[in-house]
């Protein structure tokens, strides 16, 4: 670990562990919530600051360039976090607010989502210099918007930031796909993971079954037309796995629309 990724840790080792914004000390006299799952919880956003401060320091240290598995871990990392403050939305909206108003708990939600936005736009994107790293980070771009947008969707105050995120996931996703299609073949494994996300998303959030089939079907022919033109090649496991992937989705999307 650098010495940058050392200094975050101790950093937040030292810090007192979070408490979430309902589980206050009045909703604990109350018995509002079990406290084994209140430690659990504690003991959860812990480990996940710990892995984001970890992560932040390698990012100073090695000039922003992160392995393919520190890309998931930071993104998961700050995926759990907003997981959790999903969960504390959802209890407000059962009258479970606490000292914090679910408003509150939108601004930190929008307060991660910027820290998280920041480090890939500043730290990890200008230094990617392959194709593969460049879409990642689109990808996690788009994903994180995504799951802001499926965290705020249901809270009629929060429509508008709602739209906001899908719109930027949307412009993540194209992007992600199109720096795919240019710079990775396309039985690349990568390169079809975005092209199920993107359909995805087109099917979840533009709620368009008709693009997400287009999306899926396109992906399927050219990886079949590179695949017939290049016999003797021998892809990653993966490849196969994310092209059946897309086939049960198209043939889901398929038969949804067959339905009556």
């Amino acid at each position: 670990m650098s010495t940058a990724a050392s200094a975050f840790v101790n950093c937040v080792n030292s810090m007192p562990r979070r408490t979430p914004m309902w589980n206050t000390p009045a909703n604990l006299e109350n018995g509002v919530d079990d406290p084994q799952d209140i430690s659990r919880l504690y003991d959860h956003l812990h480990e996940t600051d710990v892995t984001i401060f970890k992560l932040q320091g390698d990012v100073v240290g090695m000039h922003g360039r992160l392995t393919v598995q520190e890309h998931c871990d930071l993104a998961v990392a700050y995926r759990r976090i907003l997981l959790s403050h999903r969960a504390e939305l959802q209890a407000s909206a059962r009258g479970r607010e606490g000292v914090c108003s679910r408003a509150g708990i939108v601004n930190e939600m929008h307060r991660v989502c910027a820290e998280f936005l920041e480090t890939v736009s500043r730290r990890i994107l200008p230094v990617s210099k392959t194709g593969e790293e460049i879409v990642y980070c689109w990808t996690m771009v788009a994903d994180f918007h995504r799951l802001m947008w499926s965290c705020l969707i249901d809270f009629p105050e929060s429509s508008g930031h709602a739209k906001t995120h899908a719109n930027a996931s949307h412009n993540a996703y194209k992007t992600a796909h199109a720096q795919a299609v240019k710079d990775l073949y396309p039985m690349h494994p990568v390169r079809l993971s975005v092209s199920y996300s993107f359909a995805a998303f087109a099917r979840d959030v533009l709620n368009s079954s008709t693009k997400s089939c287009q999306i899926i079907q396109r992906t399927i022919e050219e990886a079949a037309d590179y695949t017939t033109a290049h016999p003797h090649d021998k892809f990653p496991p993966e490849s196969h796995k994310e092209v059946q992937k897309l086939r049960k989705q198209l043939e889901s999307l398929r038969s949804a629309h067959a339905s009556p």
